[in-house]
């Protein structure tokens, strides 16, 4: 076999090559916080730490559906409760109409029963960040029919109109809104609504109730004549029994309404739920990521300077080497 100085030389090349490339690696390791800087480094750590940080993405955006929808929903109970709240000041107008005696001007009960109408309208048409609560899925303005006669992009609109025989005031609502379905996905198996509807709220059409309220308005506020009622002057026995049958509708509704409150907030205790798994699961899934991809700062820099020593003793060995000729090498 020949042995030549540039034999010598390759091995010892070679050996310095992979002391230096393992001191660098270890460098990197520290400097980046990640032990794997490709897949032939650990192919199995790199696979597994991809799939928990894709996992951890898509429960990300699961959260960021389930916070939006939260706040949609905290909104969504809070109008429902203050429109529950203006229709039980109806009831109470309509309980004070039936009693009272010659003292009470009706016509201005009624402008306060018009009121309460516009309030409930004004509460229909909220809207959470630009996007409408209870017009289905047509949630912004661009969605909105504006058909005639109808003069705004809101859902919920109070129209005046010519005043008939059955319907005194002119009054009529008109919902421009649908009655689709919102849902969101929470979880990769699982899917919540986070709309309710106007049709669930207000009844057939998603004004039925409304309606209601404006026949109650124009029994108070006009007389069988269509005229406006006098002050100072009692409701007959029809008139009240008209009354009572209309306020006994809104009642059913303002139930209705107390009912669709409790299943919002149950919505919004399975999310604020699924929320708090997803957070306990992100946790986890980060820990088991950090065990496969993140260095080990400790054992790195051990290592370091193991592979430190190990490349300062090639290198006094490289410069014997380079003292040495051949004949002295092998003796």
């Amino acid at each position: 076999m020949r042995v030549s100085t540039n034999s010598i030389y390759r091995d010892y090349q070679r050996n310095l090559n992979d002391s230096q490339f393992k001191v660098n690696g270890e460098n990197l390791r520290i400097s980046s916080g990640k032990k794997n800087h490709s897949i032939a480094d650990n192919t199995a750590d790199v696979v597994d730490a991809d799939l928990f940080r894709n996992k951890i993405s898509r429960n990300e955006a699961y959260l960021s559906n389930i916070g939006s929808n939260l706040d949609r929903l905290q909104q969504t109970d809070t109008t429902l409760r203050e429109i529950s709240d203006k229709m039980q000041e109806i009831r109470d107008y309509v309980v004070d109409v039936s009693k009272t005696s010659t003292g009470y001007n009706h016509f201005a009960i009624a402008q306060s029963i018009k009121g309460a109408l516009e309030d409930i309208v004004t509460l229909a048409n909220s809207d959470n960040n630009g996007a409408y609560l209870f017009s289905g899925n047509m949630i912004s303005p661009k969605d909105i029919k504006n058909a005639d006669p109808t003069l705004n992009e809101l859902p919920f609109e109070i129209i005046q109109g010519t005043p008939t025989p059955t319907n005194p005031s002119g009054l009529s609502v008109v919902y421009k809104g649908n009655n689709e379905d919102i849902n969101v996905n929470i979880t990769d198996k699982s899917q919540e609504r986070v709309n309710t509807k106007a049709d669930e709220i207000f009844g057939a059409g998603g004004i039925e109730a409304l309606e209601r309220i404006i026949d109650i308005y124009n029994v108070v506020a006009y007389d069988q004549s269509g005229a406006q009622r006098p002050a100072r002057t009692l409701l007959n026995a029809s008139e009240l029994a008209e009354l009572n049958t209309l306020q006994k509708e809104v009642a059913d509704k303002y139930d209705e309404m107390n009912i669709l409150a409790a299943v919002n907030g149950s919505k919004i205790n399975r999310l604020e739920s699924t929320r708090n798994f997803l957070l306990d699961e992100n946790l986890r899934l980060d820990e088991y990521r950090s065990l496969k991809e993140d260095t080990d700062i400790a054992e790195s820099a051990m290592n370091l300077k193991r592979e430190e020593n190990i490349l300062q003793f090639a290198l006094q060995v490289g410069s014997r080497i380079n003292q040495l000729n051949l004949f002295q090498f092998l003796s």
